[in-house]
């Protein structure tokens, strides 16, 4: 309660009182009401954008895979996921739901990403108001609301949003403990840290880091106090904190322990240009917070409008500072636990995956930089509105109202756009069309690309959720022999052969271009949206169709839009059968589909692998790589 002591001097004269009055608690709590009211609507808000349009585009690879893992039993789930490389929790909710009857279509399998992103929301905005006030809470949580790139991981059956919401949660417990210093609060931050580490597999630490830093810096501060009381407070908490963090790690052992086996190949010994690749990735990040990420940019996002990412930078430098000096007010620990959690975690991570090589550096694992971007925005909103309400209040609060209004509305609009644009591979569209025109006597095979990595290769390409018992995929890649395509199975005649080609190289939009319909008759190449069918009827064995189908896919689009893998394959299909002309041709038109050196490099290793690399010698003077 607010205090000021007013003088009051009675009728007779005596000595002036000093009584206690309020800022009106009332107005106080009504105010609070309102607000949260606003951030009820704000969530439903955010709940209706993450659930339009949630099974429009079928499940995407890594949701396929995922998704796999739902019906196996407790122990293959834990290693399912330790194979993915990911800790538990986001498997075990998912196979609740499909022991439950709760997650038999695609919509329904990612409705836990939705919900999480939709509490995301509710948790920022009461963090935010804890931090800088309401305005600010009711700003941030806006601006979090219409995120396009939070709407879209939230539609995704991932640990993205769940990530988000147990780091924003975990750090509210935190501050609640440190506050209440009662067992059950502490025990309660413990048990939603494990929440956390099981959620991400480096994402996690990071916030741990923070909380530490925090703990240790303000136990330092009271040593440096000379406060007796202090020094008693801080030291309690640093013990506190430090057996609360430890009994989660300590149960998350097994868990790490198989990732980390699942994973001993990830870390780069080569940590040249290391920092430029950190500065990318959260360059890619912070566009994307803005615009939206798409899945046909793997290093990048929708391109916002230049006017808007320059007034973002400015307003989040300016928000960012005002943070920085609030935080080193004395006891202002919410804005200070933020800080050096969440501030620190963007840097941090990018460095992290910089050095990574069995992980690919996406945009989406630094969703979390959505949360210091937004709040420093708010803020500075806010400090625009103070400034000018020293001379004009109305002017202010328009100044306000403008700036929160132009970044909602423009990140809304991208929002939508992402939403009607489907981006994804439909496997779903492609598998049933399978269903309705392939017999049992048909050959089926798919052709991924040698950047996909192998433990997708049996599952990604949607079988076993959309596809036919009767097809039975042979996985086409670099390392496939051509002995397994001479053998009994693909020699005998076959009704049809269909070949599922897939590549990375649609992230890029190389497979929006609609192939030339083809001269043969026999032969029909049928586009979903990032994926091609080819479907083969000719007259000739089932391997002899495959390779026709390969070969044509490759004359009908551009040689850089094709993939290295399949087109290697068909030159060793083609020596096996002596056809040692043809192969040298279609290991030129190998080397024609790379993209710059580093691919022909690689092509290159693999030529040496085989067993008669003396007849390939002279295959690359037959092209000229194309970049």
């Amino acid at each position: 309660m607010l205090y000021r002591h007013v003088g009051h001097a009675d009728r007779t004269g005596m000595q002036a009182l000093r009584q206690p009055t309020t800022y009106c608690p009332t107005s106080a709590r009504c105010a609070d009401r309102w607000f949260l009211a606003a951030l009820v609507a704000i969530t439903l808000a955010a709940l209706s954008l993450r659930l339009y349009h949630l099974g429009y585009e079928s499940l995407d690879m890594d949701e396929l895979v995922q998704v796999k893992g739902y019906s196996l039993s407790p122990y293959g789930l834990v290693m399912w996921a330790a194979i993915m490389g990911q800790p538990i929790l986001d498997y075990v909710i998912g196979a609740t739901l499909w022991r439950a009857g709760l997650a038999g279509t695609d919509a329904a399998v990612r409705i836990p990403a939705v919900l999480f992103g939709t509490g995301g929301v509710l948790l920022f905005g009461l963090w935010s108001r804890q931090i800088a006030g309401r305005g600010v809470g009711l700003s941030a949580a806006v601006f979090l609301a219409v995120c396009p790139f939070h709407i879209i991981l939230s539609q995704q059956a991932r640990q993205y949003t769940l990530f988000l919401f147990f780091a924003l949660a975990t750090l509210m417990v935190f501050d609640r403990a440190r506050r209440l210093r009662s067992t059950g609060a502490w025990i309660l931050f413990s048990v939603t840290l494990l929440a956390l580490l099981m959620t991400r597999w480096v994402g996690p630490h990071v916030i741990t880091i923070g909380i530490s830093g925090y703990t240790i810096a303000m136990w330092a501060a009271a040593h440096r106090s000379r406060d007796p009381i202090s020094i008693d407070r801080e030291k309690g908490n640093l013990y506190a904190t430090t057996a609360a963090m430890t009994v989660p790690y300590l149960v998350s052992i097994p868990m790490y322990v198989l990732i980390l086996q699942q994973s001993r190949g990830a870390v780069s010994r080569n940590f040249s240009h290391w920092i430029f690749r950190a500065c990318d990735h959260l360059a890619d990040a912070f566009f994307a917070t803005f615009a939206g990420y798409s899945a046909r940019t793997v290093f990048g996002s929708h391109s916002p409008e230049g006017w808007f990412v320059a007034a973002a930078i400015i307003l989040l430098i300016v928000g960012s500072i005002q943070l920085v000096r609030q935080s080193f007010r004395p006891y202002n620990r919410h804005s200070a636990i933020f800080l050096a959690s969440l501030y620190s975690f963007p840097i941090l991570f990018a460095a992290i995956y910089a050095c990574l090589t069995g992980a690919m550096a996406k945009p989406q694992y630094l969703l979390l930089l959505v949360l210091p971007v937004f709040l420093s925005l708010a803020i500075a909103a806010k400090i625009v509105r103070d400034t000018l309400a020293t001379r004009s209040p109305l002017a202010g609060k328009f100044a306000f109202a403008v700036i929160v209004c132009g970044i909602s509305v423009t990140m809304y609009s991208s929002s939508v756009d992402c939403l009607q644009t489907q981006d994804k591979r439909d496997w779903r569209a492609a598998m049933t069309y399978l269903r309705e025109h392939a017999s049992a006597s048909d050959a089926f095979a798919v052709a991924a690309s040698d950047t996909v990595p192998a433990a997708f290769v049996p599952l990604a390409y949607g079988k076993h959720r959309y596809g036919i018992p009767q097809a039975k995929f042979l996985p086409i890649r670099q390392s496939t022999q051509a002995s397994v395509l001479m053998g009994e199975k693909w020699q005998r005649p076959a009704s049809a052969t269909w070949v599922l080609v897939y590549t990375d190289r649609m992230y890029l939009g190389y497979d929006q271009i609609r192939p030339p319909t083809t001269s043969v008759p026999a032969m029909r190449i049928h586009r979903f949206n990032g994926l091609f069918l080819i479907e083969s009827r000719a007259a000739n064995t089932a391997a002899g169709q495959l390779m026709d189908a390969i070969a044509l896919l490759y004359r009908d689009l551009p040689s850089a839009r094709s993939l290295i893998a399949p087109a290697l394959l068909q030159a060793k299909y083609l020596k096996a059968t002596g056809q040692h002309l043809a192969a040298r041709r279609s290991l030129g038109e190998a080397f024609r589909q790379c993209r710059d050196e580093r691919e022909v490099a690689i092509l290159g290793e693999l030529i040496e692998t085989d067993s008669e690399p003396v007849n390939w010698i002279d295959a690359r003077a037959d092209a000229t790589p194309t970049p």
